[in-house]
């Protein structure tokens, strides 16, 4: 498909101390048409539905071009996986393993465009550099010289540790029929283009093949829904190929139903569990721990039954 460009990032702490709370932050000063003194007419919005920032010109025409100016969209196709379980400043919640898209957006223009490293560390953050108020979602400004950054986070890098992030940038045509009515109407085609971006995303090898190169880390998520009535699923990866055994014990430290055991090659997994034993018994309401053990890593979570 024409108009999408990937770019593709692996970050690497070089360092020998870990980097906590880090966020990665694609900028885009689109000006699109003329930009120039008066002429300053962009707009920049955010639509969480296909994690992706955008930028458009209100004006239908521009002195020069024979077509609508349309619009640019910078999407996050793939975003860094959680290192920890981490409660945002607005209550959303993040679970080790997820694997994070667009967390916050925010908008600058040349009058407030944040001039330190601390500044824009705070901006990335979600927070506003000029009030310290947390603004994880900058509501859309009026039409102007202004740029934007989509921002995905936070995860911890130990030393030696890396996080990846590709992102498209697509061209699209914008619908000035819906201008200031219905915006995810107005962008229909730039968000149709971000979802066959990401098809073809994940056809690529950008990063090398999925299996063993993309998986780093070994971890175990909290499972979802918790609590639960019905089934959870369990979510893990394994950074290598190996013996791999996630059982659930009650309280007790009884084992309770055996989920996994076996070899299994470096990747990402999920399993359900409803709720039974070994037998295929109906267990009791109450609190159940998942354990993951390999050949050298052993992680335990908590999840509660209810009926």
């Amino acid at each position: 498909m024409e108009d999408l460009i990937y770019f593709a990032w692996e970050i690497k702490n070089t360092g020998t101390d870990t980097l906590y709370n880090v966020y990665l932050a694609p900028t885009a000063d689109c000006d699109i048409g003329n930009e120039s003194d008066t002429s300053a007419n962009d707009v920049c919005y955010y639509d969480t539905t296909t994690n992706m920032a955008y930028q458009y010109q209100i004006d239908s025409t521009e002195v020069g071009w024979t077509i609508p100016p349309g619009c640019v969209g910078i999407n996050i196709l793939q975003g860094p996986v959680a290192t920890k379980d981490y409660t945002l400043p607005d209550g959303r919640q993040i679970f080790t393993g997820d694997t994070l898209g667009l967390t916050h957006f925010k908008v600058f223009s040349i009058a407030i465009d944040p001039p330190t490293n601390m500044e824009q560390y705070k901006e990335m953050a979600g927070y506003d550099y000029t009030t310290g108020l947390y603004v994880p979602f900058d509501p859309k400004p009026s039409p102007g010289d202004c740029c934007f950054i989509a921002s995905t986070g936070p995860v911890d890098l130990a030393p030696g540790a890396s996080v990846r992030l590709a992102v498209c940038l697509i061209c699209a045509g914008y619908n000035y029929a819906y201008l200031n009515i219905d915006d995810t109407l107005a962008i229909d085609s730039l968000r149709l283009k971000a979802r066959y971006a990401k098809i073809y995303y994940d056809q690529l090898d950008i990063f090398g093949s999925p299996g063993e190169n993309a998986i780093t880390s070994f971890v175990l998520c909290q499972n979802a829904p918790n609590p639960f009535s019905q089934f959870t699923i369990i979510k893990y990866q394994i950074s290598k190929s190996q013996m791999v055994n996630l059982k659930v014990y009650n309280i007790a430290g009884q084992a309770v139903s055996v989920l996994v055991n076996e070899v299994r090659k470096a990747g990402s997994y999920e399993v359900r569990w409803d709720g039974m034993d070994e037998e295929r018994r109906k267990v009791s309401n109450g609190i159940y721990i998942y354990q993951l053990k390999t050949g050298d890593k052993n992680m335990i979570k908590k999840m509660t039954l209810i009926k």
